[in-house]
């Protein structure tokens, strides 16, 4: 004779299986823009061409990651609180930050150019940063974290800027998740940045 399987049963089954998801590391695929929450596509990066011809031009140099930990971007906790596992990233990071505010930029209708080193940003808004620090988990909230580093035009000092994001909890702590809370994050972050950019060039219209 079967015994029916009652749902303090099943409940139980499933936190096991939660708990034993928590000891795996995940991966985070660094996307920039933020892929809708449906799961859609990402939107496509907007194209240079757009920018008229007599729009400012941004230099942006490569940002540098100056975070110890080079792959970890976040934690996986299981249902009491206790961090498990971690999150590691499959791109990288320097590229990410650096590409994604170049799609900012050409959003808002800027002519951008991406160089490697100071000396090859004559005649246009210099923009340099670091990175230091991403990190991201999923619990009772999904939430992203982005510290950067920024100097604009002829700052003499770095300004500070982070970006934020909170998101429904997922207690099964899936990868898309984290690469989700990440990227909103970012977006946040850089958004500011590009704020300050249009700061710097007098607030021209674009």
């Amino acid at each position: 004779m079967k015994m029916p399987i009652t749902s303090s049963a099943l409940a139980f089954l499933a936190a096991l299986s939660v708990s034993a998801c928590a000891f795996e590391d995940r991966q985070a695929n660094l996307t920039y823009p933020p892929k809708p929450e449906s799961g859609g596509a990402a939107a496509d990066a907007p194209a240079t061409a757009t920018a008229r011809a007599d729009a400012p031009l941004v230099t942006i140099v490569r940002f540098d990651d100056q975070r110890a930990e080079k792959e970890i971007v976040g934690q996986v906790s299981h249902s009491f609180g206790v961090e498990t596992a971690d999150v590691v990233s499959s791109g990288n990071v320097s590229d990410w930050v650096t590409n994604g505010l170049k799609w900012e930029l050409e959003k808002a209708g800027y002519r951008v150019n991406v160089v490697n080193a100071p000396a090859s940003a004559a005649s246009s808004l210099l923009v340099t940063g670091t990175v230091v620090l991403l990190h991201s988990s999923a619990n009772i909230r999904t939430k992203g974290l982005v510290m950067l580093r920024a100097r604009i035009g002829n700052e003499k000092m770095d300004r500070s800027y982070e970006g934020h994001s909170v998101g429904a909890a997922d207690f099964f702590a899936t990868e898309e998740v984290f690469s989700r809370a990440l990227s909103l994050a970012l977006q946040d972050g850089l958004r500011k940045i590009v704020a300050d950019i249009a700061k710097a060039l007098g607030d021209r219209a674009i």
